[in-house]
């Protein structure tokens, strides 16, 4: 594909020998065409690599390496624009998520979270600080420190919605917990290209 595409380079910038001014137009359309292709293409070979076990060593979800820190802050810091969330990958949001909980920085959990609930109504930022303020006491971090065999899962379901499950085992009390605990964050692309906690996505 990539040889392809640079022999079309070359032929675009040599004249293509007698090639008319319509051929050279369709020419570079046809290599824009192309170009789009190849980066869709290794969009979604990016995504399908990510369907892979990450790794077996001890962790914590909610702790951020530089990158992912850089997008936290920036997200921050421009109003929790969306457009700072396109392209970046349902686990990265995954763990901004969890990091926001655990800090308690529940203005920024929200706006990483889909708020239209399954009875279609929306929850207001205020709504949503007053049930973490609540629920925060409950937050058991044994669960998300520590983990090992984080993987993550994408599928798409029958409405063409893509989805991101972002699985992982923790031990808890000095036991292996062979189940797949913390999983079932559900991720779907709420603007293009975002990924977004589901609503009520936490088990």
């Amino acid at each position: 594909m990539r040889k392809f595409i640079f022999v079309l380079i070359a032929l675009i910038l040599t004249g293509c020998g007698s090639t008319s001014d319509l051929e050279t137009q369709s020419i570079q359309q046809e290599l824009k065409d192309l170009t789009a292709q190849v980066s869709e293409l290794n969009y979604k070979v990016d995504e399908l690599q990510k369907s892979i076990i990450l790794n077996t060593n001890d962790g914590n979800l909610y702790d951020l390496d530089s990158y992912e820190s850089s997008v936290y802050e920036s997200f921050k810091s421009n109003d929790y624009n969306k457009d700072i969330l396109v392209r970046v990958d349902a686990l990265t949001i995954c763990k901004m998520y969890w990091h926001a909980n655990v800090t308690e920085d529940f203005v920024t959990q929200y706006y990483l979270q889909n708020q239209v609930g399954l009875d279609g109504d929306v929850r207001t930022l205020e709504e949503y600080i007053s049930d973490r303020e609540i629920e925060k006491h409950n937050l058991n971090i044994d669960m998300y420190k520590n983990i090992y065999s984080l993987k993550v899962d994408y599928k798409t379901d029958d409405d063409g919605n893509e989805d991101a499950i972002v699985n992982w085992k923790v031990k808890v009390f000095d036991y292996d917990a062979q189940q797949e605990v913390g999983a079932g964050f559900t991720f779907l692309h709420q603007e293009e290209n975002v990924w977004v906690v589901n609503y009520l996505s936490e088990q």
